[in-house]
């Protein structure tokens, strides 16, 4: 018996139920380097062949830990001082490179979830500046058509890229668990609102856009043991439903056939053990949209494919 209890021994015991939670320390500054790349095709009716484009947009930012609270929230000071666009080579321009001055600030509370329950925006205000949308998302309202095609289609492009607001960007993410969870637990997080099919009708409405994150348990990663937490979305409809419903009109009455949106993500996040901050994460996209009228319902009247990468990485702590 004794040699089946040496190798019961030697057998990797099951991981214990992990409490994903941050724990942060008053005064410390986090300084992250964030990194995307889209390479995007579009054809339009009549075109013999896509155009392609590449667009890469790079930041970095700092969240300075102003207060650790005993209730496990910290008030935090995010700063983006600058970002930088690059529009890849055409056949119109060699790249362009443009530097912009964004000067964002915000104080916010951030739970021990990554969840922000409080923001103030700091930032210097420019004209025209409404604000508001540096940290929160909302469902399209009923205006005009190519209104809410616009924020549709802008609201793919920044999911494929893993920018825009704070809820959805890669900036303050993961979304943690509020269990204790073993590997392969899974939650929900959502990050924006798409028109999706109802049930059982044929009709559509806005609903929510889930992130699946999936606790992968410890992995090696450069040497050192650090948790792995895999996020995941997928998104597959066609809106034209949606839109027609809020002009009131049918497809023939509107033009309007087809509006297919898709989009697939996988993030692979890397947390401290001890902390929980995110050491690194790699984020891959891969979707588009499509558009078609009852003039040609055979033939898209504009498409677009698009593959994204990206980056965030903990450069220092001090």
């Amino acid at each position: 018996m004794l040699p089946v209890f040496a190798a019961l021994a030697l057998m990797p015991r099951p991981q214990d139920e992990v409490e994903l939670v941050r724990k942060f320390t008053t005064g410390q500054t986090l300084n992250y380097e964030f990194k995307t790349h889209l390479e995007d095709e579009a054809k339009a009716a009549g075109w013999a062949f896509f155009m392609p484009s590449e667009q890469d947009v790079n930041y970095g930012f700092t969240m300075k830990v102003e207060d650790a609270r005993k209730d496990g929230f910290a008030v935090i000071l995010y700063e983006r001082p600058v970002m930088t666009f690059i529009d890849g080579e055409t056949a119109d321009h060699p790249p362009r490179t443009k530097v912009e001055k964004v000067g964002l600030k915000v104080r916010l509370t951030l739970s021990p979830i990554n969840e922000i329950t409080d923001a103030k925006d700091l930032s210097p205000k420019k004209p025209g500046d409404s604000g508001g949308g540096l940290y929160s998302f909302s469902a399209p309202s009923a205006v005009a058509q190519t209104d809410i095609v616009t924020k549709m289609v802008s609201e793919l492009n920044a999911l494929a890229m893993f920018i825009g607001n704070l809820d959805s960007a890669l900036d303050f993410s993961p979304k943690l668990p509020l269990d204790d969870v073993k590997p392969g637990a899974t939650w929900q997080k959502t990050v924006g609102y798409q028109p999706r099919d109802i049930k059982g009708t044929d009709k559509q409405a806005v609903q929510r856009l889930d992130y699946t994150y999936t606790f992968d348990g410890l992995v090696d990663s450069d040497g050192k043991k650090v948790y792995q937490v895999t996020a995941a979305l997928d998104l597959d409809t066609d809106a034209s439903k949606f839109l027609n419903q809020v002009m009131g009109m049918t497809s023939d009455e509107s033009g309007l056939k087809e509006l297919k949106l898709q989009l697939k993500t996988k993030i692979v996040y890397l947390l401290d053990q001890v902390t929980k901050n995110t050491l690194k994460a790699t984020a891959e996209s891969k979707g588009g949209f499509s558009i078609t009228t009852t003039d040609d319902p055979d033939t898209p009247a504009f498409q677009q494919r698009m593959t994204g990468r990206s980056t965030l990485v903990l450069k220092s702590i001090s």
